[in-house]
């Protein structure tokens, strides 16, 4: 029973104080929900990477369908994303390594001085959203051009900065998962598709810390890497002719990095 003036019953003060079991429940079944969307994600980049393994007569539209530049990209971003739940960017980068090579055209990773798609991969980004209708008013056309500039990652599915793609494969390899050093050992043991990757040198400290029998640490160490910028190339690199214990991807690498190595460079050859 409740007291007169005004007072609460002790079913109305029931009712303002909060439940600690249902908020925990509510939490709980949130974070059940967030898992089966990642699982589900997770199942359907597997499967879609098992269809592009897939070579065969009556094949070719689904491979061209799988291997769009705006599939790969959407694919490239659950990579990227730091919030992505780790399998579904082992699933993604497995995807991507698939399905980003077609005999001999390579389409993943993208091209960094292709910052436009050409018309068979969906036409010009930059101009997505930013042609005027018949209705649209000049204002609205300079805002929409304006906004596609100012949005490199909406304007250019091909460019992608490759140091961060290089520190996503890193932190994927200190999860020790299995599904992406089997990627990454057949990414890297295509010459033109790992000088696409840029400074290699942060996933190479990340594969030294594997066992020697790694497949993906043999691929890298395979690859000549450049002593000043730490790119892959896919011509021969140029060795210091001093000391040929270096090599650098061009001349101005080899200018830029002669401070440091200099003292390393006369000692070798006093040795």
């Amino acid at each position: 029973p409740g007291y007169e003036g005004g007072s609460e019953t002790s079913a109305e003060a029931g009712k303002k104080q909060p439940n600690k079991d249902d908020s925990m429940d509510a939490d709980s079944d949130a974070e059940d929900v967030e898992d089966g969307t990642d699982v589900a994600l997770a199942s359907v980049l597997k499967a879609l990477a098992q269809m592009a393994e897939v070579n065969g007569e009556g094949m070719e539209s689904l491979l061209g369908v799988l291997s769009e530049t705006k599939a790969l990209h959407a694919a490239q971003e659950l990579l990227l994303s730091e919030n992505s739940d780790r399998r579904v960017a082992e699933q993604a980068l497995r995807y991507l390594v698939i399905a980003g090579q077609q005999g001999d055209r390579i389409l993943w990773p993208f091209d960094p001085s292709s910052d436009k798609l050409s018309s068979g991969d969906g036409g010009d980004a930059a101009m997505d959203g930013a042609e005027a209708t018949t209705d649209t008013t000049e204002a609205e056309a300079t805002a929409a051009t304006t906004s596609a500039a100012t949005a490199p990652s909406q304007q250019s599915p091909r460019s992608c900065d490759p140091a961060l793609l290089s520190w996503s494969l890193g932190r994927l390899l200190v999860l020790d998962s299995p599904v992406v050093a089997e990627a990454l050992c057949q990414l890297l043991s295509n010459r033109s598709r790992s000088a696409r990757l840029g400074d290699l040198r942060v996933l190479s400290r990340a594969l030294r810390a594997r066992p020697r029998e790694d497949k993906a640490r043999e691929a890298l160490e395979k690859i000549p890497i450049c002593d000043c910028c730490g790119r892959c190339q896919e011509a021969k690199l140029m060795q210091c002719t001093a000391c040929r214990t270096v090599g650098y991807c061009s001349k101005e690498c080899q200018r830029t990095a002669w401070k440091a190595h200099k003292a390393a460079c006369l000692a070798s050859r006093k040795g």
